[in-house]
């Protein structure tokens, strides 16, 4: 694999021993994985992502001088394309919360889990590949384009003419590219991106979290609609999903 080819990777924890466990996990998944960079605050690491403008982030929340949540806002104004992942040591829905509205891709608690980072880790490997890549050909623009999908698919406002816009391609094109790539529309990959992402909010919260919540953080604005599609999608009703899927953490 050609140096061209490998990422970069930030990791913010104001804990040496975390950042170090978790570089050794990394290290073990033997992904195309070239360089970590290390930050022990939001406020170092904002200086160096300013020069840097890693791919992938992984922070924690609590931290000196600026914390996690403050960090990550500031760098969504940098480059809104990163994958930006938190580690936290907090199970709070207020957290997870916020976390969507930055667009976080993964909320993931400490300690993870091999399994899990590795997922994770892929996941952001492949809506990212378009900056840590040389290639410039049609799946990179799909690659694109899907991840500016799934880091604002709780927008009311995302639909194929912003997007179209914002990459500064035509409506027509975007659409014979997806189709030809994913094998989906665009409203139907939107669709997937935030039926998935209620079923998590859904499977982690459970009944703690309303479903008119659910329905505002994955980006609709009707509860009635919502239900409606995520039971097209799902073959169940949100409150059967919830039933069927979410457990009591012991």
């Amino acid at each position: 694999m050609s140096k061209v080819d490998m990422c970069k990777i930030m990791i913010v924890d104001d804990e040496p021993k975390i950042r170090r466990g978790l570089i050794k996990k990394i290290k073990l998944l033997n992904l195309p994985i070239e360089e970590f960079i290390e930050c022990e605050d939001g406020k170092s690491a904002l200086e160096k992502y300013r020069i840097h403008k890693v791919p992938i982030v992984i922070a924690d929340i609590n931290m000196p001088y600026m914390n996690g949540l403050e960090f990550i806002h500031n760098i969504n104004s940098i480059q809104k394309e990163a994958a930006i992942i938190i580690l936290s040591g907090y199970d709070r829905f207020d957290y997870a919360q916020k976390a969507i509205s930055l667009n976080v891709m993964e909320y993931l608690l400490k300690p993870v889990s091999q399994e899990d980072l590795h997922k994770t880790l892929i996941k952001a490997l492949d809506n990212t590949k378009a900056l840590w890549t040389d290639n410039r050909g049609l799946t990179d623009t799909v690659a694109r384009i899907k991840g500016y999908i799934e880091k604002n698919y709780y927008s009311e406002n995302l639909n194929l003419t912003s997007v179209a816009a914002f990459f500064e391609l035509s409506e027509a094109y975007i659409s014979s590219l997806m189709k030809k790539e994913l094998g989906l529309s665009f409203n139907e990959y939107v669709t997937n991106v935030r039926i998935e992402s209620a079923k998590k909010l859904l499977k982690e919260q459970g009944r703690a979290i309303k479903i008119y919540q659910v329905a505002e953080l994955v980006g609709y604005n009707s509860q009635h609609y919502f239900c409606r599609v995520f039971k097209k999608i799902t073959g169940v009703s949100p409150i059967e999903y919830i039933s069927l899927n979410f457990h009591v953490k012991d």
